[in-house]
């Protein structure tokens, strides 16, 4: 005893009795273990380690200042450095006998490789291998200037490798503090950044003991040291933490970390604000983190009164601008417009809730209907998110609030859903149950048991009638029995033909009871002796329930209109006209093409066909149009959605051109060129050429289409480098594809001098857009002034994004139309693509 201080001797026993002066009201002060709770009530008090505190100043033999708080002690440096130190939970505690440092061997196995956030700069790094520690201000103010030498993590006696326990223990350290860490901008990691500077990395040393500290700390740190530079960790002592127990390794680790980053003990208050206890020791299985938890099964980041009896918002100041990451970017929308589409009735999705309040992840599902089960997990091992989950309809009204969870767990951090759902749209919301500190990772997972319901296609042909027929009959079927009543609508359209002088407008409901799959529908035909030319009109079908239509309109010569219809030809029988002669193609318009396979039959013979299409903008998801079995009066087609999506794609509108392959010059003089290519180059390796057979002045408008499905993957095409001369034309698969082994394709292209001018009595204009088209629609103005809407077909005619990329259009008038470059989400959700000349 020297006065006011109390000397502690190096040379002393483990058990001491250290009586104060008068100026410490003569207490006894017996320092014996570390304990856990609340402050004893007996004056031979037991103490733990240091926390902030402003009370009972004595010096210790390192020149700083231990603050005697009455149930712990608090360290602050002759320099003023703060010192947080966490409790031990070891029964005695051994001071360093002489101060000599230990040697210790580095393990010889590797530690795992962890990192909770990779693409973060901001490092947290738990090292368990051993280590030493030089230079620091524990080296100078704890260990006179010697290296403080830190065996590796050990369970056992052997420091010198890893058994298959200490390292499932090393995993489940790391899980746990990554999920503390989970909502925050900064790597969890195992693997050394090499990179200690000011809030760019902290070391955290665990293993050995605290000799060298001369107290029974479970963890000691530096309150702020994040945002010093050099190297001044943090320690974690494994032989005090019952023998390296991952749990309680973890509690210390992250508190420690807590206080590198500016954070203070959370303290315990009464009714009247006295403190009961500077360390918050929880409640019900709960403890703040920056508290005690050893003892308790769920500990978080707090929002209350600290020791020092101001309130700490623990989450702000860890995300605070002085510490330089703040938090993770929200990974999922947090209202309908924004919503993540699940296209599965399949699904597990990982996700993050990083606020008790403010962030809700919302997911949006479409379904036929039928049983379904929704679940939320959050984190196997360390969770500190409390998940709700709800279910929503589309009209934002809540469909189920109160989620079931499993009763036998003691913490109930899970939600469940099990519900009946009517086909339709629905959302479900993952969220906090809004406490502070009730946050981190989960995965979503969901199941939706549609029953089996046959859903037919309507099918029914076009048809050719003379004008002494007295009916037209049309047959419509079903291609399979349905268990549903099947019901469509009809009405005739005029065409060429009209209503009352060629044919009598009918229109009605066509009706298919369970089992039936024939139905006939009869328009009478007015005969006449006018010589004219050959007629048409049309059967419209709307409003179909329980089932799809497959019938198509195959042209577009019934005055522009395109639905689901059927086309009627009447042939007049008075004098046939002359057939038009040198035929050079045809261009029709459907608005039922989707994700079935279906069969235009077209106008003319060919003797060599190529087919060119472009496809609408109606169905958000990404899609293409596939060509099969192209043959001299008819070609197949249908939309693909890449390979992650469920494959069934809402009805587009499809414009399409099919022509005789070769050199063509209009009646205008304008020059065509028609040709095929078969190829398996593709966009990241060899182009193909395509040199023209015929001097263009100029460099022409070019559209390219793949006529064959030789290649399973979602698959276009795209073009670089083109001149009067020639063109590179290349296959480009679907983002997660690209890169793999394509077989041939045959690539048709058709090449048009760019202008205006009539081809067998229509307008038609041909034009490259510019750099000017990215994945935003943008409004593309024509430059003649079309009678009616037109027919668009297109092509991307550039390569300044290497992502594959398709046209899409919609909004078409008379005098212009919305056009965008849309790309996949096999490889990634971003769907950003630079601006692309069409």
């Amino acid at each position: 005893i020297v006065e006011e201080n109390i000397q502690i001797n190096s040379d002393k026993s483990n058990n001491f009795n250290l009586e104060k002066d008068n100026n410490f009201a003569n207490s006894i002060l017996s320092k014996t273990q570390g304990w856990i709770g609340d402050k004893p009530t007996s004056q031979d008090n037991s103490h733990p380690l240091t926390c902030n505190c402003e009370n009972c100043c004595h010096q210790d033999h390192s020149g700083g200042t231990v603050i005697d708080h009455g149930d712990h002690f608090h360290y602050i440096d002759s320099d003023g450095a703060e010192l947080a130190v966490l409790n031990s939970l070891n029964e005695t505690i051994s001071f360093n006998e002489g101060g000599n440092p230990q040697t210790v061997q580095t393990a010889s196995l590797a530690v795992p490789q962890l990192s909770s956030n990779p693409n973060a700069t901001a490092k947290i790094f738990l090292d368990f291998d051993g280590s030493t520690i030089s230079g620091t201000r524990w080296n100078s103010r704890f260990n006179d200037n010697l290296d403080i030498v830190t065996p590796a993590y050990s369970n056992d006696s052997n420091t010198t490798e890893f058994s298959s326990t200490e390292i499932k223990n090393i995993t489940e350290i790391w899980q746990r503090v990554a999920e503390d860490f989970a909502p925050f901008n900064v790597d969890v990691t195992t693997i050394d950044p090499n990179n200690f500077n000011a809030n760019q990395g902290l070391r955290v040393v665990i293993g050995g003991s605290n000799s060298w500290y001369s107290s029974g700390a479970g963890g000691v740190a530096y309150v702020g040291s994040w945002r010093w530079s050099g190297d001044t960790p943090v320690f974690v002592f494994e032989n005090n933490l019952n023998n390296g127990n991952p749990k309680l390794i973890a509690e210390a680790t992250s508190h420690e970390i807590g206080h590198a980053l500016g954070l203070y003990h959370q303290a315990r208050y009464d009714a009247n604000g006295n403190q009961t206890q500077s360390y918050h020791t929880g409640d019900n299985g709960w403890a703040p983190l920056m508290g005690v938890g050893y003892y308790q099964d769920l500990t978080t980041w707090s929002n209350g009164k600290n020791s020092y009896s101001m309130v700490q918002d623990d989450m702000s100041i860890i995300a605070s601008a002085s510490n330089g990451f703040g938090y993770r970017v929200d990974d999922y929308g947090n209202n309908q417009a924004d919503a993540y589409v699940i296209s599965s009735n399949n699904f597990n999705i990982e996700g993050l809730i990083q606020h008790h309040t403010d962030d809700i992840d919302v997911f949006k599902l479409t379904t036929a209907g039928g049983q379904a089960s929704f679940q939320v997990d959050v984190a196997d091992i360390g969770a500190n998110l409390d998940a709700i989950l709800e279910l929503w309809h589309e009209n934002q009204q809540l469909a189920i609030s109160n989620p079931q969870r499993d009763s036998s767990n003691k913490l109930i951090l899970n939600a469940q859903l099990d519900t009946f759902l009517n086909a339709g749209t629905y959302y479900l919301h993952v969220k906090s149950n809004g406490e502070y500190g009730r946050v981190g990772t989960y995965t979503l997972s969901g199941n939706i048991d549609e029953p089996e319901v046959i859903t037919p296609q309507i099918v029914i042909g076009d048809i050719t009638v003379t004008e002494d027929s007295q009916y037209a009959t049309f047959k419509v079927s079903l291609d399979q029995a349905s268990n549903q009543t099947v019901s469509v609508d009809y009405n005739t359209v005029n065409g060429t033909a009209l209503a009352g002088s060629d044919y009598i407008a009918t229109q009605g409901t066509l009706t298919f009871n369970p089992g039936e799959t024939q139905q006939q529908i009869q328009i009478q035909i007015i005969d006449d002796t006018v010589e004219e030319s050959d007629e048409n009109f049309l059967l419209e079908f709307s409003n179909i329930q329980n089932a799809n239509f497959s019938g198509l309109v195959t042209s577009n010569d019934a005055g522009g209109l395109s639905s689901n219809l059927g086309i009627v030809k009447i042939t007049n029988d008075d004098q046939q006209p002359k057939k038009p002669q040198s035929i050079i193609g045809e261009i029709g318009r459907i608005n039922t093409l989707d994700h079935t396979l279906q069969t235009i039959e077209l106008e003319n013979t060919y003797a060599n066909p190529v087919v060119f299409t472009t496809v609408s903008f109606e169905g958000g998801q990404p899609a293409i149009v596939r060509i099969a079995d192209i043959t001299s009066d008819s070609f197949s087609v249908q939309l693909q959605e890449p390979s992650n999506l469920d494959g069934w794609h809402l009805r587009e509108e499809l414009t399409y051109f099919v022509a005789e392959a070769g050199t063509w010059t209009l009646e205008d003089g304008t020059l065509i060129e028609i040709g095929q290519l078969s190829t398996a180059a593709h966009s990241r390796g060899q182009w193909a050429n395509i040199d023209y057979e015929i001097g263009f002045n100029n460099t022409p408008v070019v559209l390219t289409q793949v006529q064959t499905w030789n290649n399973d993957e979602f698959i276009t095409t795209r073009q670089r480098q083109g001149n009067a001369d020639g063109v590179k034309i290349a296959l480009q698969k679907q983002e997660d594809a690209v890169n793999t082994v394509y077989q041939d394709e045959l690539i048709g292209y058709f090449a048009i001098s760019s202008g205006t001018g009539t081809w067998n009595g229509y307008t038609y204009e041909a034009f490259n857009t510019g750099t000017i088209v990215d994945h935003q629609a943008t409004k593309i103005g024509f430059n003649t002034k079309f009678a009616d809407n037109p027919q668009i077909l297109g092509s991307i005619a550039s390569y300044n994004g290497g992502d594959p990329v398709v046209m899409r259009y919609d909004n078409i008038s008379n005098t212009g139309v919305n056009i965008l470059a849309q790309e996949d989400t096999t490889a990634d959700k971003e769907t950003w693509h630079v601006k692309e000349d069409i």
